[in-house]
């Protein structure tokens, strides 16, 4: 018999059908493959030594998964307080035994805080239900609070994956040990105060739990009073955790004294005085170096400027527009001398950065052509770089720093903190798959990221005295640079304003990134346009106005120079001692 479709509404029909059809059966195909477990039942023995003997029967369900076993972990806190403030109690749990259907299976015990043990052969595979004993013994586990004795323990813990169904818990009591009335029983994520499905007493041996099933990630917490003569068995240890702040608070001190020593050791407390001239033997450039300790755009741009002042080169103010519509400043540089004729190296460089060196007197370059000019700005970088190394031997060499011959070292102390800030994340993993301490690896961690950090700092340039004595006289110069008309009366020497005098240092004013006001000092005074400048409009030179527009020629070099208890009913699950969990490999 033939089927006919009639359209696409009878398309659409069949792929409904088909997509859901799929559906169900990735969903059946899911549920049958989900791995759970199916009975969790466990049985505790407090002996007359206070030790608890355990024997867990988890009937394990891997449906169609291929797996080799499962691991369970059971961890060794406990509840109490200890006896002092740097120690903590713990229980010692020691694994007796493990079967699987009724016969002995191999087993590794892994690193962890208290017992983890991979249950199963590497090389085997098994799938569906399989039933596992498991028996330990714990010492410590039992709480003492005044005269009461609790067994307040987190049965299952919360770190199993899987639905876990049908726990029962058995809690027997041997010798002349005694179970009271008072037992709780807490079910669900960590912290909730909700109850078991059951809870009862047998007799005055014999009391029992039940909790019909917990999802993933969920817990079962027993508490139970306990009738015991004498005190139970207390385990403590030193806690490594306050130790560990501690040095690390220490070590951190003490490097940052060190460093900050170190660092500031030719610092003079003298006080910033103004001067009103610049230190000759330095430059405009150099100086804005010597006050940051590095070599920006605002450098490069007070170098030009200072060139053009030297004859060097021309500047002319032009325009152009931005979409066709939008007109903005742009700058035309003219090359009037050889480069070669420049006296200082730096000087060439900093013409290279707008000229090739095949370029002759009277060559013409646009500041606008030189941000789109990859090729050139390529060159730009290198020859930054290159700039950058000579002017650091530059200030070593004249006494302003001292020599650091460490960059190796400091990348390879920088290293160390990555390595370090690494190793702090991963402790879980530490711990868990390689056997190293915890503790052990965050104190480690720490102390290479503090060793990191501080000669990172010890490698840092340093001033020198002479360093220092400069740096305070061009903090002072830059005051004068920067003070405002009206507060101009605290400066009791400052020579007469002139024209000359903005133009001799508007190259130190850029370079300490206060142009701009030393320009609004000048805002009344008649400035006469200087010979290597003129504007395509034939504007008359403005002091605020040619400062305003100096960001075209940062910009410019932007990407050239850029750097870089509980038996009293107040428990929850997931306390009391133990925890843990499992889960299938």
């Amino acid at each position: 018999m033939a089927v006919s479709f009639s359209g696409s509404y009878n398309l659409k029909k069949v792929v409904a059908v088909v997509l859901g059809s799929a559906s169900l059966w990735l969903a059946l195909f899911s549920i049958a493959s989900a791995e759970q477990i199916n009975s969790f039942a466990v049985e505790y023995e407090i002996k007359p030594d206070s030790s608890v003997l355990v024997t867990e029967t988890i009937t394990y369900d891997f449906g169609q998964a291929q797996r080799h076993g499962i691991f369970r972990n059971v961890k060794d806190e406990h509840p109490q307080t200890a006896s002092a403030w740097y120690k903590e109690r713990y229980v010692d749990v020691e694994l007796l035994s493990v079967r699987r259907s009724g016969q002995p299976e191999p087993y590794t015990l892994q690193s962890y805080d208290g017992m983890s043990a991979k249950i199963g052969r590497a090389d085997t595979t098994i799938t569906g239900e399989h039933t596992y004993e498991i028996v330990y013994v714990l010492r410590g586990a039992l709480s003492e609070s005044g005269d009461e004795i609790d067994f307040y323990w987190n049965v299952t813990g919360d770190e199993w994956p899987v639905t876990i169904r049908n726990i029962s818990v058995n809690l027997v009591a041997s010798g002349n040990i005694g179970l009271a009335t008072e037992n709780y029983c807490y079910a669900g994520v960590t912290g909730s105060k909700g109850t078991c499905t059951q809870r009862g007493q047998v007799d005055e041996n014999q009391s029992f739990f039940i909790q019909n099933s917990l999802p993933g990630g969920n817990g079962l917490t027993i508490s139970q009073r306990i009738i015991l003569q004498g005190s139970p068995l207390a385990l403590e240890r030193y806690n490594l955790g306050p130790f560990i702040i501690g040095l690390v608070l220490l070590l951190l001190l003490a490097s940052s004294i060190y460093a900050y020593r170190w660092k500031n050791k030719y610092k003079t407390d003298d006080s910033i005085i103004a001067q009103y001239e610049p230190l000759k033997e330095l430059g405009p450039m150099m100086s804005g170096v010597l006050m940051d300790k590095r070599l920006d755009s605002r450098d490069i741009t007070a170098a030009i400027i200072f060139l053009a002042q030297s004859g060097f080169i021309s500047i002319k103010k032009t325009e152009r527009k931005v979409f066709y519509t939008f007109e903005v400043d742009d700058f035309e540089v003219t090359l009037m001398k050889p480069i070669a004729e420049a006296k200082s190296g730096f000087h060439r460089t900093i013409l290279g950065l707008l000229f090739d060196s095949t370029d002759d007197q009277g060559a013409v370059v646009k500041l606008s052509d030189i941000k789109k000019d990859q090729k050139k700005l390529l060159t730009s970088n290198n020859n930054l770089r290159q700039m950058r190394v000579a002017i650091d031997n530059d200030v070593v060499d004249s006494g302003y720093f001292e020599k650091n011959q460490g960059r190796l070292l400091l990348r390879t102390l920088v290293l160390l903190v990555v390595v370090g800030l690494f190793a702090s994340f991963t402790l879980e993993w530490w711990n868990q798959w390689l056997g190293i301490n915890s503790e052990l690896m965050l104190l480690t961690s720490f102390v290479l990221i503090i060793i990191g950090v501080s000669f990172s700092i010890y490698l840092q340039k340093r001033r020198t005295r002479k360093g220092y004595e400069a740096l305070n006289y061009l903090k002072g110069f830059k005051d004068f640079l920067s003070i405002t008309e009206k507060e101009r009366y605290k400066f009791h020497n400052d020579p007469a304003l002139s024209p000359e005098k903005f133009m001799e240092y508007l190259p130190y004013a850029i370079a300490f990134g206060v142009e701009e006001e030393w320009a609004e000092v000048f805002k009344d005074i008649q400035i006469t346009t200087p010979d290597w400048y003129s504007s395509s409009k034939g504007e008359s030179f403005s002091a605020t106005s040619f400062t305003s527009s100096l960001g075209a020629f940062s910009a410019s070099f932007v990407g050239s120079t850029a750097s870089s208890s509980s038996s009293s009913g107040g428990g929850s699950s997931g306390g009391g001692g133990g925890g843990g969990g499992g889960g299938s490999w």
